[in-house]
């Protein structure tokens, strides 16, 4: 065994022929790409005129890392040659190296065949290569590769807590072999990694520290890519300004600006900024010059999001039309794509551009349809939140009860001798399962309560409130329909409160509504959350007038109220709908439909208005 010092030193530049001109040549992708693979070209000639297999398998390892980014089928390509040519020379030159470039060779294919749907044997491949190198200095060069790409699959497929375990590790050896480039390169995923989970603050910093380090050693393409990536951070974080002069540095360093595929999400993401920025004649623009960009690239997503995006923008400049013609070319292979958050994308900018050519009843089936796959993709983010917490949370604790019993277990074994110590031991068990019963009804009842209240506001949420709003009906319905009214009501402008504030600010609109609106109910009444910016009221045992006494009652509250927020005291207003039980609307899921048409119909008047049916 060579030892961790010996494993560090096959990475410098005298550990065997043209090692040195490849480290050159692996610092120069993150100046020049184009130059670096020209670079590459020549080294993997002269490697083959002078019999050096590990100077071969460096330069496809450094090229194939290069071409994960561009074209993934290739870079699979490179590496099979590479792998397929050590397994035709048998020689015991360079013997080390020669192994050591071949598992990084392999664990950068792994990587590309995910890219090329090849997911099942990219997993395996990097499971037995972690296995492969574990427990072996010679080979910690490449676990460190190995380690990196199965941590980034892990975390892109959702598996966040062994994905960034990997991704520890792995910086953390790479920081050891005083390999720098591999360093970096792990750092970059591992920020991509916290803003993938919600960590932006963290990813911030490392993405910050990243460009400077780019920066420094004039690494223009690498700074540009970091840049890049941070922007997409300011955008998670409502940071508009910010993300703007970050897209700005990404595309005005000419390295990035050499891949048409970068410029176009530089362009759309400008693009989007501006539109959330209330910019939308800026923003059409860039989106243009997002799709100009695009040319015959294969990336649909990216081609389908900002054609959505040039559509809402043309919706608010007055040209519903065509976003209307633009929206109705992209539907088919939009369905066929069947994404989620596209697809509500889509059905948004639908729903303004048919509100702002005056088709207000397609409006409305527009915006009935985003606000279903919207209200479906934000309980699938939040459950795949919860249970990412509950799974954790369940195993630390299981860990910790199971870890205290065995305790008590082994220690009443050994007291079991006298009797009186046996039986105090048996009432502090007995004492201990009655604390841990009551613990556990305890969160029971707190986790029932979680599961029936908005996370945000404090107020039940949609479950909840539909629930309540069950029984309130039946006992109306035997009643003989006496007296039974929902309001739904909706903020007024509150998109635009997020693009211009943030979202945060966003949330203390709604915290600040959830405390006035129960302010102008009564007991009986009925109070939830039921999605976005959107509020169900049931008013059981009231006359048609009252309710809509009551609901111009919050109306008035509320416009009267502004909300203190971090961005200071904003106005607010709201539009309402009401509908009253009557013959030939008494199911409730009918009352909810006529009180969102009537909501609608406010917002279509000039909102900040109660519209009843």
């Amino acid at each position: 065994m060579l030892g961790l010092a010996a494993a560090t030193a096959q990475a410098r530049p005298d550990a065997y022929p043209l090692a040195a001109e490849l480290r050159h040549a692996r610092e120069h992708i993150g100046i020049d790409p184009p130059e670096a693979r020209r670079m590459l070209a020549a080294l993997r000639d002269e490697a083959a005129r002078i019999g050096s297999l590990a100077a071969r398998l460096e330069a496809d390892e450094i090229e194939c890392r290069l071409l994960t980014d561009i074209d993934a089928v290739a870079a699979v390509g490179l590496a099979d040659a590479g792998v397929a040519a050590a397994d035709a020379k048998a020689t015991t030159r360079d013997a080390g190296p020669v192994l050591l470039n071949r598992l990084r060779l392999e664990a950068c294919a792994a990587s590309a065949m995910a890219d090329t749907g090849r997911r099942a044997e990219s997993d395996a491949a990097l499971a037995a290569l972690v296995e492969r190198t574990a427990g072996d200095p010679d080979l910690a060069a490449a676990r460190a590769l190995a380690l990196l790409e199965r941590g980034v699959a892990r975390s892109r497929s959702g598996a966040l807590a062994e994905g960034q375990q990997d991704l520890l590790a792995a910086c953390e050896l790479s920081r050891q072999l005083d390999l720098p480039r591999d360093h970096e390169l792990c750092m970059g995923h591992l920020a991509n990694h916290y803003k993938r989970v919600g960590d932006l603050d963290d990813a911030l910093r490392y993405l910050q520290q990243l460009i400077d380090a780019a920066r420094a050693r004039g690494a223009s393409f690498d700074q540009a890519i970091y840049a890049f990536s941070l922007a997409q951070v300011h955008v998670k974080r409502g940071e508009w300004d910010a993300a703007r002069r970050s897209f700005d540095e990404a595309l005005s360093l000419k390295a990035f600006r050499q891949d048409p595929a970068n410029v176009a999400y530089a362009e759309g993401g400008i693009g989007d900024v501006l539109l959330r920025s209330g910019r939308p004649r800026e923003a059409e623009q860039h989106l243009l010059r997002s799709l100009e960009a695009l040319g015959e690239l294969s990336d649909v997503k990216q081609r389908l999001r900002t054609t959505i995006a040039l559509a809402t923008a043309r919706a608010r400049l007055d040209a519903a039309p065509a976003a209307l013609r633009s929206l109705g070319a992209i539907e088919a292979p939009l369905r066929a794509l069947a994404d989620p958050v596209l697809l509500a994308q889509w059905f948004d900018a639908e729903a303004e551009s048919r509100a702002a050519a005056g088709d207000w009843p397609a409006a409305y089936r527009a915006l009935a349809a985003f606000r279903t796959i919207d209200a479906d993709v934000q309980r699938q983010r939040l459950s795949d939140q919860s249970a990412r917490l509950r799974m954790q949370f369940n195993r630390e604790k299981d860990a910790l009860d199971l870890a205290s019993l065995r305790t008590l277990n082994e220690r009443g074994q050994q007291l079991r001798r006298t009797q009186a110590i046996a039986i105090a031991l048996f009432v502090l068990l007995l004492a201990a399962s009655l604390a841990y019963a009551v613990h556990k009804v305890r969160e029971a009842r707190r986790l029932r309560t979680l599961a029936l209240s908005d996370e945000l506001t404090g107020l039940p949420n949609r479950r909840a409130v539909l629930a309540a709003a069950q029984t309130l009906h039946r006992d109306a319905l035997r009643g003989g329909h006496a007296g039974f009214n929902v309001l739904v009501v909706d903020v007024d402008h509150f998109k635009r409160i997020n693009d211009s504030h943030g979202h945060a600010v966003g949330d203390e609109v709604l915290r600040h509504l959830a405390q006035l609106l129960p302010a102008s109910l009564r007991a009986s009444d009925r109070l939830g959350r039921i999605g976005g910016e959107e509020f169900l009221a049931v008013l059981p045992e009231v006359s048609a007038e009252q309710a809509l006494a009551v609901a111009e009652r919050m109306r008035r509250s509320i416009e009267r109220s502004p909300a203190a927020t971090s961005a200071g005291d904003l106005p607010l207003s709201v539009s309402i709908g009401l509908a009253s039980m009557r013959e030939g609307n008494s199911s409730l899921a009918e009352l909810i439909r006529l009180a969102d048409l009537a909501l609608y119909q406010a917002k279509a008047q000039g909102r900040n208005q109660v519209v009843g049916t």
